[in-house]
């Protein structure tokens, strides 16, 4: 008779479970939606060239850090040049601390929007956490796609620049040393 109880209490709960509503095959939907926006930055986001940033990151502050000792020319256009230069090594900078704190965005969003879909279809939360806890991940994952668009942007711009001015550069270089300056 015990047996019988509790294969019925299992076939209960288990129909029970089985059988979502509307309501929360619609919010799980909705998880899925924003886990989806993430997981297509995150492509992006691993498309960034970082070690080639860090790479010409280091190289340029080499070579900016001689032309801070060395460089005394009054030539404005080498000066601007020189400027440019510097502004560009400033962005890679920027990218290489935006490139680690759009890491740990993402990989903490993706936790949350795992916990929260667990949550959900588990049954364990209210609609109330759900819409706040939703609010934050929609606004977190707005922020992660315009951050991972930006960071390509900035990769592509300073690849292109450092590529470019990388030989100017070494040949202004090469000039000072010419002149005696070591």
């Amino acid at each position: 008779m015990k047996i019988f109880k509790s294969a019925a209490l299992v076939i209960v709960l288990l129909s029970v479970f089985a059988c979502q509503s509307e309501s929360t095959k619609t919010k799980l939907q909705a998880i899925t939606g924003l886990q989806k926006q993430v997981d297509s930055s995150q492509v992006v986001f691993k498309t960034i060239q970082i070690e080639t940033i860090s790479a010409y990151k280091k190289n340029a502050e080499g070579q900016l850090d001689y032309l801070k000792k060395n460089y005394h020319d009054t030539a404005i256009e080498n000066a601007r040049f020189v400027d440019v230069y510097n502004s560009n090594f400033k962005l890679m900078r920027k990218l290489m601390k935006g490139h680690e704190r759009l890491e740990k965005e993402i990989d903490f969003s993706n936790n949350q929007l795992k916990h929260l879909y667990s949550d959900i279809e588990n049954g364990f939360a209210q609609d109330s956490n759900y819409v706040k806890f939703m609010k934050g991940e929609k606004i977190a994952v707005f922020k992660i796609i315009n951050t991972t668009n930006t960071l390509k942007d900035w990769e592509e711009r300073t690849i292109k620049r450092y590529n470019g001015m990388i030989s100017p550069i070494d040949s202004i270089i090469l000039e000072l040393k010419n002149q005696g300056y070591r």
